[in-house]
């Protein structure tokens, strides 16, 4: 019986922890996700915003008929920052930070010529001098004397986001770690609040088997448990009183054979006196 009750501990130990870290991996990963989706809208929000105040202050260097050397200076020095380009609507870079690609030709997407004033197309790709990663934020921009758009091409690494990411999923395992050992401490003591009275249960049947029925066995934990054993407490005080209305049956019965054993002995001696006598008168 103990075996059994040990091997009950640990299938109820085992599923405790299987639900609790099962429930706190699923939302551990929600929240991973969700963390990480609303760190990269945010970097897209920033750099959105950013692409806008350079497409603005661009088209007013542009109406003043000066170069914006000094705006893209100060992005070139931003965090994560990869290149600046102005291309006219034949694709040909006419500005960028690196004179290298000045007059060079790119493909410019369908998409761009779609795009509203104040619209922003981002796609990813890779920087074709480092095939890194990165998120070209492409805005059009309007430059005085030209019917078409132009458009700003601001590209942007993603080693942040990806550093970043690295960084919530180790804190993640970490605090998964920590929940993980919380778990073991929590499926422990649930279980065992569990066992406990199975425990006592089989103390007390064990006394009640040995044939004392005066014992009462005593649960008090507010639930079935509690119920199971006023209930086997009820059934015993019920063989304690059939016993006892067997017994005093049992001694009834004796007492009236005795007694019947006791006439019929009498009788039979009397008999034996009335032969006896009967004998001697005819002598």
């Amino acid at each position: 019986m103990i075996l059994r009750i040990k091997n009950l501990f640990s299938k109820i130990f085992l599923a405790n922890l299987s639900v609790i870290i099962l429930t706190g991996l699923v939302i551990l990963i929600f929240a991973v996700n969700q963390q990480i989706r609303f760190l990269k809208e945010n970097i897209d929000e920033t750099h959105k915003q950013v692409a806008h105040l350079l497409a603005r202050d661009i088209e007013v260097y542009f109406l003043d008929q000066r170069w914006p050397f000094e705006t893209m200076k100060e992005i070139s020095q931003m965090p994560n920052f990869v290149f600046l380009w102005i291309v006219d609507p034949d694709g040909k870079i006419y500005l960028a930070d690196d004179p290298q690609m000045w007059q060079k030709k790119i493909e410019l997407p369908q998409e761009i010529f779609k795009l509203e004033k104040h619209q922003i197309l981002i796609k990813d790709s890779l920087f074709f001098k480092t095939n890194e990663k990165i998120k070209t934020f492409i805005h059009p921009i309007k430059v005085a004397g030209s019917k078409d758009s132009w458009f700003l091409y601001l590209g942007i690494s993603l080693k942040s986001i990806s550093q970043a990411t690295k960084k919530v999923i180790l804190d993640s395992f970490c605090l998964f770690a920590l929940v993980s050992i919380l778990s073991l401490g929590l499926a422990y003591f649930f279980t065992k609040k569990i066992i406990q009275p199975l425990k006592e249960m089989e103390k007390g049947i064990k006394i009640i088997s040995d044939g004392n029925l005066d014992h009462q066995i005593k649960l008090e934990t507010r639930d079935e448990f509690e119920e199971l054993a006023k209930a086997f407490n009820q059934m015993t005080l019920a063989i304690k009183k059939s016993q006892a209305e067997v017994d005093k049956k049992v001694k009834e019965q004796t007492q009236e054979i005795r007694e019947k054993s006791i006439n019929i002995e009498n009788q039979k001696k009397a008999i034996i006196n009335i032969l006896c006598g009967t004998r001697s008168g005819k002598q």
